[in-house]
C-alpha cells in the first residue's frame, strides 16, 4: 500500500453536502470504492460530516444518481474492478461498493480516526480557522488536513488553527466532479510529505494540478477578483453616461462577446454568488497590502436582498440579472429597484458583431487563427464595444503580468492553465492578443 492510499483509506470530508462538498464527497467515495477492490485487506470509509442532517440525505442521493451515471459512461474502466460480473450488474456493484465506503455524521468528532481530512466548509475565514481547530482536537492531532479555501491563505489557517504544518490548500473548481482544475497550496510551514501525497490525490483523481503561492487569492481568484473589480470600476464610469442597468448589461457584452469569454463578468458574478464574490474581496484585502478591494455595486445588491448562486434544481438566482432557468432576460436597475429588460440600443451601441463567438471557437480546430481575426477587428475599430474591449484586455494582461512577477503563479503557462482548465478561457491572460 503507498502512502495516498494509507491515508485514503481511512479519510473524511467536514462540510460534505454543500456545493463544493457534495463534489470532493464524491470523487473521494468513487476512489474509495475502488481502492477496496484493489486492496480489501483494510476496507476504506470515507467518513462524511455535515451540521444538516437533512443534506446528507440529500448528498446520499446525488452520490448514487451521479455513481450511476459514471458507470455508464465508463464501462471499461469499471470491467477492470468487477471482472466476473455481467455488464448489467456492473453499475449496482459500484454503486453498492460507493455508498459502502460512506459513514455520513453531522458530527465532527466522528472524525477522531481519519488519517486525511478535506475541510470543505463555506469560505468564512472565522468558521474555516475553528472547523479546522476541532478536526484537528477529534484527531487528537495526527490528521493531515486539506481546505478547499479559495482564497484565505494556509500559513495563517495553520497558524491560527494552531496545525503544526498538517495542512495544505487544495482548491477545487466549482463543480468539483466535473471541472479539471485543482489549486495546490503549500504554505511555508507545510510538511513536505502531506505536499507529496496531496499531489497524488489530485493525479488519482483525475485532475490537473497547478500550484500556487500561499497569497490569499491564488492564482484563480488573484486574477479573477482583480480583472472584476477593473470591469466594475468602467461600469461606474459608463454609468456617467448611461443609467447603470445598461452600462451593467454593456460591460457584461465586452467581457463575453468583446473578450471572447463563456460568461460575461457580471453573469458568472452571479453565477459564483455576490456574496461569495464579496466574502472572497473582504479575504483578500485583509491579508494583501497596498491593493483595494472595494466593490460598491456588489454590496448594493446584496444590501438589496440579491445573492447569486443557484436554486438546488441548478437553475440560477436573481443577482445583476433575472433567470428564467439560466437565461439571462433582465438587468437589475438600482434606481427603480426592479429589473430592466434587456435593450438592443445597447447592442447597437457597442457595434460587438464580429461573428465570432466562444462557443463556436471551441469546437473550431482553427481557433488562434480565428482569435487573430476577432482581435485584429477589434483593434482597427474605434466603436464602443472595441474601445472598451481594449480597455479591459489592457487590465486583464497587466494583472496577469502582476501575479508572474509577484510569484503568486510560477509561470505564464500556469496562469493560463488556471484560466483555460478553471475559467475556460480560449487563451490567457498574457497574450499576443493584447490590443490596448
Amino acid at each position: 500500500m503507498n502512502a495516498l492510499d494509507t491515508y485514503l483509506h481511512r479519510s473524511a470530508v467536514v462540510g460534505a453536502a454543500g456545493k463544493m462538498g457534495s463534489g470532493i464527497s464524491l470523487l473521494l467515495a468513487q476512489e474509495l470504492a475502488m481502492l477496496g477492490r484493489r486492496d480489501d485487506a483494510e476496507p476504506p470509509v470515507l467518513t462524511l460530516v455535515d451540521v444538516r442532517e437533512s443534506a446528507l440525505a440529500d448528498l446520499r442521493e446525488y452520490i448514487t444518481v451521479q455513481t450511476r451515471k459514471r458507470a455508464a459512461k465508463s464501462p471499461q474502466l469499471l470491467q477492470t474492478f468487477y471482472p466476473t460480473a455481467a455488464a448489467d450488474d456492473v453499475a449496482d456493484a459500484f454503486v453498492n461498493d460507493t455508498l459502502g465506503v460512506i459513514r455520513m455524521t453531522t458530527a465532527i468528532a466522528d472524525v477522531g480516526d481519519s488519517r486525511l481530512v478535506l475541510e470543505a466548509v463555506p469560505e468564512i475565514e472565522p468558521l474555516k480557522i475553528e472547523t479546522l481547530r476541532q478536526i484537528d482536537a477529534a484527531g487528537a492531532g495526527q490528521a493531515w488536513l486539506l481546505s478547499n479555501t479559495s482564497s484565505i491563505p494556509i500559513g495563517h489557517l495553520d497558524a491560527a488553527a494552531a496545525l503544526g504544518g498538517r495542512i495544505i490548500g487544495l482548491h477545487f473548481y466549482n463543480p468539483p466532479a466535473v471541472q479539471k482544475l485543482v489549486e495546490l497550496i503549500p504554505a511555508a510551514s507545510t510538511e513536505p510529505p502531506l505536499v507529496a501525497v496531496a499531489s497524488d490525490l489530485i493525479q488519482r483523481l483525475g485532475k490537473t494540478e497547478v500550484r500556487a503561492a500561499d497569497v490569499a487569492g491564488f492564482i484563480g481568484n488573484g486574477f479573477f477578483i482583480r480583472d472584476t473589480l477593473h470591469t466594475l470600476a468602467m461600469t461606474e464610469r459608463l454609468a456617467a453616461q448611461r443609467p447603470l442597468h445598461e452600462a451593467v448589461y454593456a460591460m457584461d457584452r465586452v467581457t463575453r462577446d468583446g473578450l471572447l469569454r463563456p460568461m460575461g463578468a457580471f453573469q458568472l458574478i452571479d453565477y459564483v454568488g455576490l456574496d461569495v464574490f464579496h466574502a472572497i474581496t473582504r479575504t483578500m484585502a485583509a491579508h494583501i497590502d497596498g491593493e483595494l478591494f472595494e466593490a460598491p455595486l456588489i454590496e448594493a445588491l446584496l444590501d438589496d436582498g440579491h445573492s447569486g448562486g443557484q436554486h438546488p434544481d441548478g437553475s440560477q438566482k436573481d443577482g445583476f440579472f433575472r433567470y428564467d432557468g439560466r437565461q439571462a432576460v433582465a438587468v437589475f436597475d438600482r434606481d427603480t429597484g426592479g429589473y430592466e429588460p434587456l435593450t438592443s440600443r445597447v447592442d447597437n451601441d457597442l457595434d460587438l458583431n464580429s461573428g465570432i463567438t466562444w462557443k463556436a471557437l471551441l469546437q473550431d480546430p482553427c481557433t488562434a487563427a480565428r482569435l487573430d481575426e476577432h482581435f485584429a477587428m477589434l483593434a482597427g475599430s474605434e466603436s464602443t464595444g472595441a474601445r472598451l474591449t481594449r480597455e479591459q484586455l489592457t487590465a486583464s494582461r497587466q494583472i496577469g503580468e502582476h501575479l508572474i512577477a509577484t510569484g503568486v503563479a510560477a509561470s505564464a503557462a500556469d496562469l493560463e492553465a488556471v484560466l483555460q482548465l478553471g475559467f475556460h478561457h480560449l487563451y490567457g491572460a498574457v497574450n499576443e492578443f493584447c490590443i490596448g
